[in-house]
């Protein structure tokens, strides 16, 4: 038994039988012994139910008998071991006392399930697993669920769509499913990867609360549970498509990390948490924001370098500190139908390139950014003429187009590597402080490199590359 401690949340892990059981999370426990609290949790088999209760565990097993979602969908050739039962192999403590990572094995169906928990106020979750087997073990989902307790009967969940974003849902948790799943490869307007649960009417600033959120920008599913025994979880991880994820043997796949933050003072508390934890990643440095113009709607497509420094000596003179410059400055760019995946300055609108504007921008004291959308590729570019095997699209048919473009498959070497280069010469060449890295289309049905669904593949290689 491990006991977590945070400033507003405890944290009490079970990791006596296999995968790690999360006894309690919520308010700080004080000096209670954890293990009494296991004991109060203790449930007995009800009439017409399995000799033993399979507990909610962070990677539920079917093979124990858990009768809700199980954690870990897959099987190998032949649809065998699609039933794991792990046994505890190691249990390693932080040494900060903060966290500890467990491993677990099933021999039978050659598997490893490694788990990460770690209590930094908020509630860190991180899974993989690996194939010990001499053969492929095909992987079909692998999602963390957290349990939670009766009193959190009040879902909070979003939904909403292009210019209506974020759009508060609330509902009772009763028993059965709700499901979430998103498959447009981004987090999207429709499905956010978030839900709050909590005491029934809890609001801003009052009630308890607990939040769960997948730190991943890509396909997702997301379920909150209530098993008719009035157990609750929330289990979250990345939509996998068929064939997408085939583990070769020694290979691992690490689903994406889970956050969790639990507040008994309201909605607002909890999302200070994950406020928190944002603050804390190498992607969010502290530093000042500068006020900035963008383009965009000042000029659309209709750049022109004259233009260009008279709107940004008009921006400086009102205290602006960055001048961006938007859509249209590359390739064949004069609308939206092309020139997507030629990231080099366009000589028919920049004839003498883009350092008379830049040395403009910074001779008034303010910095220089950028608009890009590497990601994508017009059909009607030097990039697809070239090569439009780059594009991910199902084998055998044509690709799907959205706004007038494709998406590149940047899990091929050969295709990153040239995006890769496109850039590295464009921030090399010029004084440029800031990209604006836009993505503006879903994505869709697409094949990796074994012609199985390629969208892990492709935004995994995107992202390691």
């Amino acid at each position: 038994m491990f006991h977590l401690r945070g400033v507003r949340a405890d944290v009490v892990l079970d990791v006596s039988s296999g995968v790690p059981v999360v006894v309690h999370w919520g308010a700080p426990l004080g000096d209670i012994d954890p293990s009494t609290v296991a004991v109060a949790l203790h449930r007995t088999p009800q009439q017409g139910e399995l000799d033993v209760v399979a507990p909610v565990s962070l990677v539920p097993e079917h093979g124990s008998g858990y009768q809700g979602r199980p954690g870990l969908v897959g099987s190998r050739r032949g649809g065998a071991s699609w039933a794991p039962r792990f046994e505890v192999e190691s249990v390693v403590p932080d040494a900060d006392g903060a966290g500890v990572v467990t491993c677990a094995v099933d021999p039978v169906a050659e598997l490893r399930l490694t788990t990460v928990v770690r209590l930094d106020d908020v509630l860190s979750v991180r899974v993989a697993v690996e194939n010990l087997g001499s053969g492929r073990y095909l992987l079909d989902g692998l999602g963390v669920t957290v349990p939670l307790p009766a009193q959190a009967s009040e879902l909070l969940t979003f939904d909403g769509r292009w210019t209506r974003e974020f759009h508060p849902v609330r509902r009772p948790w009763g028993s059965g499913t709700w499901l979430s799943e998103n498959r447009s490869g981004r987090t999207s307007h429709e499905h956010p990867p978030l839900v709050f649960a909590g005491t029934p009417g809890f609001g801003e600033w009052h009630g308890e609360v607990w939040g769960v959120h997948l730190a991943w920008s890509g396909n997702h599913v997301l379920a909150a549970e209530c098993l008719m025994d009035g157990r609750r979880s929330v289990q979250v991880g990345e939509l996998l498509h068929p064939g997408e994820v085939c583990l070769e043997p020694g290979e691992r796949y690490e689903a994406p990390e889970v956050v969790g933050t639990y507040s008994s003072a309201g909605l607002t508390a909890a999302s200070w948490g994950f406020h928190a934890r944002a603050r804390q990643s190498p992607a969010f440095p502290q530093r000042p924001r500068p006020v900035l113009l963008n383009t965009w709607e000042a000029v659309y497509f209709h750049h022109d370098t004259e233009r260009l420094k008279a709107l940004a000596s008009a921006a400086a003179s009102l205290g602006i500190e960055r001048f961006v410059l938007d859509d249209g400055w590359f390739g064949g760019r004069r609308d939206d139908r092309a020139g997507l995946g030629d990231w080099w300055v366009s000589p028919e609108v920049y004839p003498h390139g883009l350092a008379p504007l830049i040395d403009h921008v910074r001779g008034l004291g303010m910095e220089f950014g950028i608009w890009v959308e590497p990601e994508m590729v017009n059909p009607d570019s030097d990039l697809y003429r070239a090569h439009p095997e780059w594009a991910l699209a199902d084998v055998g048919h044509e690709p799907v187009t959205g706004r007038g473009q494709l998406v590149l498959n940047l899990a091929i070497p050969e295709a990153f590597e040239h995006v890769l280069g496109q850039l590295d010469a464009l921030l090399r060449d010029h004084d440029i402080a800031y990209v604006k890295w836009d993505m503006n289309r879903n994505h869709v049905a697409g094949s990796g490199s074994t012609g199985a669904a390629g969208r892990s593949e492709e935004r995994r290689g995107g992202e390691e590359g």
